[in-house]
């Protein structure tokens, strides 16, 4: 009888969605459908020989899928592995904010005060924005890219000849030069980089320490996390994937820009195996030196100055009728939006830079967590598939 038992569950194991099991600590695990997900990679990633990805998926403490594929570089031939650093591009938002708080926690920054207490060069505009309306972009500052007529001709020429990227210090002057915002402060929602970039700014100014120091002193080295770096010109990035992008013709370098410099809104680089240990900290079974209180806070949505649930708009013609988009939010925290499916909330957030897409995922109460990165400029067609399969 045991042996018939034993038959039909390892028969179980091989079907869709497999059997349960136990891990270490005794919690039950579903396990995934491994061939499912290699089937959904191989749908969209047909060939080794071309930039590729690193993929991630972690539940209870353990691995439970992990995969690379394809080329860091198209030059050197290099191929992915779980210690190739990769450009989070936008992922880097939720690290800012989480440097902001711990600055935060030792009331050193006061979230709800003016902008102009930590930038004196502000005109009065900025007297009622504030670091938590950055966070939560709700501070209507207007988007550095869209004022770069304040630059003079002979600094735009350099920095679209790529003879020279723009620094924090370029943007704190553009938004001192600016005497209007796209909406009242604090009264709606707009996705803002110029915000980010000032977090990065008032971190340096209040903390002593340069952006890249801040967070590795305080966020990297306690959790061990050797191959994770704040992007400078000078950096000395160890197994680094450069990004690519498609054209005609196939696939070309196009590692930086005017504005890969910048800091805060994205610019840090990691590897999978440094966000397993990222994982440890968001599931608290490493925490660093912040107390529970601001822990909560980090993966709490965000809220209006009345004290009412941060809800943002729904998209416009979003077509619903056949199926709800995984990635979806209703709402937005510290540099992580809030979705939900299948009646389970989740956090998320993705990450564009020229040459690079990636997207990750949080889902606390079952301690998944979801990470793909990809040095190229296109987002493969998989992801309500692949991440809606580790939610299942």
């Amino acid at each position: 009888m045991k042996t018939l038992k034993l038959i039909i569950c390892i028969m179980l194991l091989t079907a869709t969605f497999a059997c349960k099991t136990n891990d270490k600590n005794g919690k039950t695990v579903n396990e995934i459908n491994k061939s499912y997900i290699d089937k959904l990679i191989s749908e969209h990633f047909v060939t080794d020989t071309v930039p590729g990805f690193a993929l991630l998926a972690m539940k209870n403490g353990e691995v439970i899928y992990e995969k690379t594929m394809g080329l860091t570089n198209i030059k050197t031939k290099d191929k992915f592995t779980p210690n190739s650093c990769v450009r989070l591009a936008s992922i880097t938002k939720h690290m800012t904010a989480l440097s902001v708080l711990i600055l935060a926690e030792r009331k050193l920054i006061d979230l709800d005060t003016s902008l102009t207490v930590y930038f004196d060069e502000f005109p009065p505009l900025y007297d009622s924005i504030t670091p938590r309306m950055l966070i939560y972009h709700t501070s209507g500052i207007l988007d550095y890219q869209s004022q770069s007529h304040n630059f003079p001709p002979d600094k735009l020429e350099r920095l679209f000849s790529g003879e020279e990227q723009l620094s924090e210090k370029d943007i704190v002057n553009l938004v001192a030069q600016t005497d209007s915002t796209y909406f009242n402060p604090g009264t709606e929602f707009r996705y803002s980089n110029t915000g980010y970039i000032l977090l990065a700014e008032i971190v340096k100014r209040i903390s002593g320490k340069s952006f890249p120091e801040f967070m590795k002193q305080n966020i990297y080295e306690p959790l061990e996390m050797d191959s994770t770096f704040v992007y400078t010109l000078d950096a000395n990035i160890p197994n680094r994937a450069v990004g690519h992008s498609k054209n005609e013709k196939g696939w070309v370098i196009t590692d930086q820009n005017y504005s890969s410099g910048l800091m805060g809104d994205g610019g840090v680089y990691s590897t999978l195996n440094d966000l397993k240990k990222w994982y440890l900290f968001l599931t608290k079974s490493k925490q660093l030196f912040i107390n529970n209180e601001t822990f909560v806070t980090y993966l709490s949505e965000g809220f209006w100055g009345n004290g009412s649930k941060l809800i943002l708009p729904k998209p416009e013609n979003l077509d619903t009728t056949d199926t709800k988009p995984l990635l979806l939010p209703y709402s937005y925290g510290y540099g992580l939006e809030f979705a939900n499916y299948n009646n389970k909330q989740f956090i998320f957030h993705g990450g564009a830079s020229i040459g690079f897409r990636n997207m990750m995922l949080f889902y606390p109460e079952e301690e998944i967590f979801v990470v793909l990165l990809t040095n190229r400029n296109e987002m493969p067609r998989l992801i309500d598939s692949l991440f809606g399969h580790f939610l299942k």
